[in-house]
């Protein structure tokens, strides 16, 4: 049985190459998938979820993998860190963590196209003919839900400008017969 001490000094490396992908399907269901890859034998793994500074799920993992299906928001990005688990299950050490992020976005009806995206300043949103009648409300939100701007959407191609804001993520909300949209803009 290897001392304590002989635990600590054999290594125990992160995880490397963490990915990640989210998959939203039309009824707004969705699954986001964790892997990365194992860089020696280990006990398993701790994840932890976080939403800026707070923690939104910690779980294992005996597999460099991991499904999640609920409890997380749309158009939000979220970070997660992942750590090995070494020693023994009675006495486990563990590994610094490896951290990546993923985005989980709502389902978009083809027909709403939002381009180029990221962008340096300027943004154009093109509408299906069908819905410029309906007179489309929209409001250009921060990452804090302040309303930057707001107006109507009056025409096929619609350009939204962002010239004079900071790089940032913001949210262009669509108020739609149906139900609002939320598409997110990236400025670099």
């Amino acid at each position: 049985v290897p001392t304590a001490l002989q635990q600590f000094t054999t290594p125990c490396l992160p995880p490397t190459n963490l990915l990640s992908s989210a998959e939203t399907d039309a009824d707004n269901s969705f699954e986001v998938s964790l892997i990365w890859n194992q860089p020696h034998e280990n006990e398993g793994f701790e994840i932890v979820i976080m939403l800026g500074d707070s923690t939104v799920t910690a779980l294992e993992s005996l597999d460099p993998e991991v499904i999640l299906n609920s409890d997380l928001r749309f158009n939000q990005e979220y970070r997660f860190q992942v750590r090995s688990v070494c020693g023994t299950p009675s006495a486990p050490f563990y590994s610094e963590f490896s951290e990546g992020t993923f985005t989980i976005d709502e389902f978009i009806p083809e027909a709403l196209k939002l381009y180029p995206n990221p962008t340096t300043g300027r943004a154009t949103m093109e509408v299906p003919v069908s819905q410029v009648d309906l007179n489309l409300g929209y409001q250009l939100v921060d990452h804090l839900g302040k309303t930057l701007s707001t107006g109507v959407i009056s025409r096929n191609n619609f350009e939204i400008d962002l010239t004079q804001l900071s790089p940032g993520i913001y949210h262009l909300v669509l108020s739609r017969p149906e139900k609002n949209t939320t598409l997110k803009v990236v400025k670099y």
